[in-house]
């Protein structure tokens, strides 16, 4: 048991020392602030009025079935679409999935 929580106490402490990793969310479950959040901690700006766009978007039509179903939110440019490189992931439409396999998705 002791040799658990020395395990355990000691990755935590290694943690802060990781880089900082986008997280992957979903297009279809985030909030804007995780959108904003998530796009931030892989170098790419997306705007809160943008990521405020996807979800009113997807409230009003329903979620997104495709990737290139976002090019269809008010204000997403092609070169944003490109810079989210967004994934199908069995019918969902997720940004960044490939970044930390098992890794918690919003």
């Amino acid at each position: 048991m002791k040799r658990s929580v020395c395990f355990v106490l000691a990755a935590a402490l290694c943690l802060p020392a990781l880089p900082a990793l986008a997280f992957p969310f979903s297009f279809n479950k985030a909030t804007p602030e995780i959108m904003v959040n998530g796009c931030r901690d892989d170098g790419i700006t997306l705007s809160p009025d943008l990521a405020q766009a996807v979800v009113s978007y997807r409230e009003a039509h329903g979620p997104f079935k495709t990737p290139e179903d976002l090019l269809k939110v008010p204000g997403m440019s092609k070169l944003m679409y490109q810079q989210l490189s967004p994934q199908d992931e069995s019918g969902d439409v997720r940004f960044n999935m490939t970044d930390v396999p098992g890794m918690a998705t919003y």
